[in-house]
């Protein structure tokens, strides 16, 4: 049976591979072993090394931050005695004395008595190199050297500067075997053993070395230098480390034998789990042998015809409940992998008819890597841009850089795009030809099914020829307001120049003949010169509302033109600073004011010239004297409303369905309606709404809705219907003029 006969072939080969793993295995752990007990002594003693190394530099520290006390540097005096019997007092170090510049000694503090003081004190140190390297501005430590009482003593000597100028040295000393220097560096393992050397060969620390001083080596090994590797001596495994602040060595050293103990306990037990798991290998294949051969050799025909892609197959095993169910979950996953076969071509199709999409785009469509290397181009990239998708592809966007976009551009850019949000504006491109064009374009992340981005698409629009047009229009613009300007300024000063010379004529007739005998020509052309003089007044007030509409057309323009940009606006001061110019503006008018201290909304920076338009409409367009106006701002729960109520006509009702139903600019060429028209676009690009009512018992109700601060929701429709409104006393105020 060929089952069979490949479970036992799958058995020798299996017991075969065990027992070469166990030689192998036992030769390679040796190694395995030895490299990482000499990588642990490493590691040991560059801690070691480290803990003595920080301690050093502790005492450094003392010494340095005693160095920078006045009263150190007032030398031969008492307060500098006192002062180095007080560092002496609170700091391990067993000796302190100064030098001066000159290399005489000024003071100790070393517990001497007072003959032996007066022995030192004024004696020549100069030549000590602690008090050389110190004079030349460094905080050293010296090597240790053996005093009278046999003890190790090490000095550390750091300059004492007044100044920025060196005017002598501190010198501190401890006797190794009085401090605790070594204390953190004694082993916790019982087959190690810590030792410190100095550069000379002496040993510091160690077995066999007294807390009173050191002792020379009498080894083979080195002593010091820069050697810092895993060393073995005859039968020790030793581990080294420098110190920084000395060099001295510290090692850590563990006898070999103790390594082959444990690797032979180790190996002891390997051999063991190998022969239980070869005599349990040897028992399984008889149990195999005898209970599933028959149903292995089905499950392997099942297998071999899903390799050949027979997908949908089935088989029949029989036996144990557990190969039904293996037979069952067989069944199950070869019905799986047909229909998988089924959506992945279908998914296969999916994707051809997307590139055909793509490719097929008048957009340019480019799919970058994460570090922003180009891996897709279509068709419309290579005639938009002239590069071909083998020039593009391997490179960066930045064959397109045009160096329009400052940095700040680039930084929002990444930024955004990095944090998986969709990066959308208009851009600068630069094609192969050195030709320059505007493209508006949509950058997305892609992600995979985690959630992490892998790739990133980016989508262009040429709007260069918008563009274009767009400031084609704008020039008209300019033209036809400056033309119109110029024409209407000429027509008013004839108009002007007609009005005086009626009045200078009416003047010069006032003294005549003809006022003081009555006669019927004289009546006549005074009739005459005021009907000019009327004229003429005609003719300057409709150039005063031409010329308005002219600068609201280019307020309307400016705003249809620029960019959507909300922001925080403080409304309540907004209002406020409108009724407050148009109160300046028309003193004749009674404005009613009822406005909170402050409420925040979401809206552009053009709102306040909205509700100043609709401020002076409804004062300017009235027909009853005094002007009244009423201005409320109304605060709710997601929305504010400011409304303005007039006594005046109304507005048209042909005005207001020109703007409910959003129709053409033509119906609006008078001043009210142009104003109502900017007020509109103002309002509807905060995301607002602008609601249109009759006022009781006359004139009309105008009410702007935007969103307060915070509120996602935005206002979107335009209605023409009546809202509910609450009114705050407490805020109040009403203006006369």
């Amino acid at each position: 049976m060929r089952v069979r006969r490949l479970f036992v072939l799958l058995l020798v080969v299996v017991a075969l591979v065990l027992s070469g793993s166990v030689f192998l295995g036992f030769e390679l752990y040796e190694t395995e072993l030895q490299q990482r007990e000499r990588q642990d002594l490493e590691q040991a003693a560059d801690q070691r090394a480290a803990t003595l190394d920080a301690r050093l530099g502790e005492l450094r520290g003392t010494v340095r931050l005693w160095a920078e006390t006045p009263d150190v540097a007032a030398h031969g005096t008492s307060t500098q005695r006192r002062r180095l019997q007080t560092f002496r007092r609170e700091s391990p170090f067993e000796g302190v004395s100064v030098v001066a510049a000159n290399g005489t000694m000024t003071n100790i503090a070393a517990g001497l008595d007072a003959e032996a003081r007066g022995e030192v004190v004024g004696g020549e140190f100069g030549d000590r190199t602690y008090v050389q390297r110190a004079l030349d501005g460094e905080t050293y430590v010296s090597e240790p050297i053996v005093a009278e009482s046999g003890n190790y003593i090490v000095t550390i000597s750091t300059p004492i500067r007044r100044d920025g100028e060196v005017v002598g040295t501190l010198n501190a000393a401890f006797h190794l075997g009085d401090s605790s220097l070594f204390d953190s560096v004694a082993s916790d393992q019982p087959t190690q053993t810590v030792s410190v050397v100095t550069s000379d060969g002496t040993v510091l620390y160690g077995p066999g070395v007294e807390p009173s001083g050191g002792t020379r080596e009498t080894s083979g090994e080195t002593a010091a230098g820069t050697e810092t590797d895993t060393v073995t001596n005859g039968s020790v495994v030793v581990g080294q480390a420098q110190l920084s602040e000395t060099g001295w060595v510290v090692r850590v050293s563990e006898p070999e034998a103790a390594v082959a103990a444990r690797l032979q306990s180790v190996t002891y037990v390997q051999i063991g789990v190998i022969l239980i798991v070869l005599v349990a290998l040897g028992g399984f294949g008889l149990w195999v042998d005898r209970q599933s051969l028959g149903q292995a050799a089905a499950l392997l025909a099942g297998f071999e015809r899903l390799a050949d892609g027979e997908y949908g197959t089935t088989i029949d095993t029989g036996g144990s409940a557990e190969w039904e169910q293996i037979r069952e979950s067989f069944d199950e996953t070869s019905e799986r992998l047909a229909a998988t076969r089924s959506q992945r071509r279908e998914r296969e199709r999916e994707l051809r008819r997307f590139r055909r999409a793509i490719e097929a785009s008048a957009h340019a469509i480019f799919i970058t890597d994460t570090d922003a290397t180009i891996e897709y181009v279509n068709p419309a990239f290579e005639r938009e841009t002239g590069y071909t998708a083998e020039e593009a592809v391997g490179e960066t966007p930045n064959i397109l850089y045009s160096g329009q976009q400052d940095d700040d551009y680039y930084q929002q850019f990444w930024e955004t795009i990095e944090s998986g949000e969709q990066w959308e504006s208009e851009i600068v491109n630069r094609r192969k030809s050195g030709e320059t064009f505007h493209a508006h374009q949509t950058v997305a992340p892609i992600a995979d099914d985690d959630g992490e981005i892998e790739a990133y698409v980016a989508i262009q629009t040429n709007v260069t020829e918008r563009k274009e047009r767009q400031r084609q229009l704008e020039v008209l613009d300019r033209v036809l307001r400056h033309n119109l300007h110029n024409d209407m300024n000429v027509i008013r000063g004839y108009a002007e120049t007609i009005r005086d010379r009626v009045r200078r004529v009416a003047t010069d007739r006032s003294g005549g003949a003809s006022a003081s005998t009555g006669e019927a020509g004289g009546e006549t052309d005074g009739e005459t010169a005021a009907a000019i003089r009327d004229d003429a007044d005609r003719i300057l007030r409709k150039s005063d509302q031409l010329l308005s509409t002219v600068d609201k057309e280019r307020d309307v323009t400016r705003v249809l033109s620029e960019d959507v940009q909300l922001s925080t606006v403080d409304i309540a001061s907004v209002v406020r600073h409108a009724v407050s110019g148009v109160s300046t503006a028309f003193p004749a008018a009674t404005v009613t004011t009822e406005i909170p201290e402050s409420v925040e909304v979401e809206a552009t920076d053009n709102v306040g010239r909205a509700v100043e338009e609709l401020l002076e409409n409804a004062v300017s367009h009235t027909d009853q004297s005094p002007p009244e106006v009423e201005v409320r701002v109304t605060v709710g729960e997601r929305s504010v409303e400011v409304t303005v109520a007039d006594n005046g006509p109304g507005i048209p009702a042909q005005e207001r369905e020109v703007l409910t139903a959003e129709s053409g600019l033509e119906p609006l060429f008078h001043g009210s309606g142009l104003g109502l028209w900017l007020v509109y676009w103002v309002v509807r690009r905060s995301r607002g709404t602008v609601e249109f009512e009759e006022n009781e018992p006359r004139g009309s109700v105008v009410t702007i809705r935007l969103s307060r601060s915070g509120d996602t929701s935005r206002l979107l429709s335009v209605g023409a219907g009546r809202s509910s409104r609450q009114r705050s006393p407490s805020h109040e105020s009403r203006t006369s003029q």
